[in-house]
């Protein structure tokens, strides 16, 4: 748990916000969209970024100077949402959260603890854990690029938070994009591996709901589902990129930007 505390704790995260999360169907689309920007901007930022090879200052590093933190923790905050932000539902549209025994009621609302919890304490700390990253990194970067980056942070001044300013400015429209950065920086992995975590959020409300229906008497089994085979479908076609993209990244190992 000590060697990388940051991808440890996020598996564990990951793994309880499935578990016991308790989707709600109009947040879904919300939480998704959030998971889908939060990795694109990682995507982004990786095919940016040479490291110490050379300054990033245009596209996303121009609204932030660290947008990969940036893009993980609304990523984070997007699958909080789609396990249900804490919640379970109002009263008379959550039948099915009132036969879970961790679900607590106040009032109309459902109150998922765990969910609540777990998601709270998790990004305090995941910010946290950036933060002192970023403190590091700034010391190389600095003693690396020495006036360009102190020019760069007056000019960027903010961390992981968007910069209103630099919107005005229009150089963050003004990058190029290189596949062979991001693949070096094994960046597509990473982003499927988070399709994969998509997937199986999206599919765990379908399941509750079929589970449901199965316990009001309708007996249809999982499998005559249409949705069930676009989902494993999904699952399966993001797991086999996902062990592409590994290996290849582990092949041209050599080649990665430090």
């Amino acid at each position: 748990m000590l060697h990388k505390p940051g991808s440890r704790f996020r598996r564990v995260y990951m793994t309880l916000l499935f578990l016991f999360g308790t989707p709600i169907k109009n947040l879904i689309p919300v939480g998704a969209t959030i998971v889908v920007l939060g990795e694109l901007l990682v995507l982004l930022s990786y095919g940016t970024l040479k490291r110490t090879q050379e300054l990033a200052t245009n596209g996303v590093y121009a609204v932030t100077r660290n947008p990969v933190y940036a893009g993980a923790i609304l990523a984070n905050i997007g699958f909080f949402i789609l396990a249900g932000a804490g919640l379970a539902g109002i009263s008379h549209l959550a039948p099915k959260a009132a036969i879970l025994p961790y679900v607590l009621r106040f009032g109309t609302v459902y109150v998922n603890p765990i969910v609540l919890i777990v998601g709270v304490t998790f990004l305090i700390f995941i910010i946290h854990h950036f933060l002192r990253r970023i403190k590091n990194e700034e010391k190389k970067l600095s003693e690396v690029f020495g006036e360009s980056y102190a020019e760069y942070q007056k000019r960027v001044p903010t961390r992981l938070l968007p910069y209103p300013p630099a919107f005005g400015r229009m150089d963050w429209l003004l990058f190029t994009f290189s596949m062979e950065t991001a693949f070096k920086n094994r960046v597509f992995s990473r982003v499927l591996k988070y399709g994969i975590w998509l997937v199986l959020f999206l599919g765990k409300e379908a399941l509750i709901h079929d589970i449901h229906e199965f316990t009001q008497g309708n007996f249809k089994c999982l499998y005559q589902h249409q949705h069930f085979w676009v989902f494993v479908g999904f699952l399966l076609g993001f797991i086999l990129l996902h062990i592409v993209a590994w290996r290849l990244q582990d092949r041209f190992e050599s080649y990665r930007n430090r």
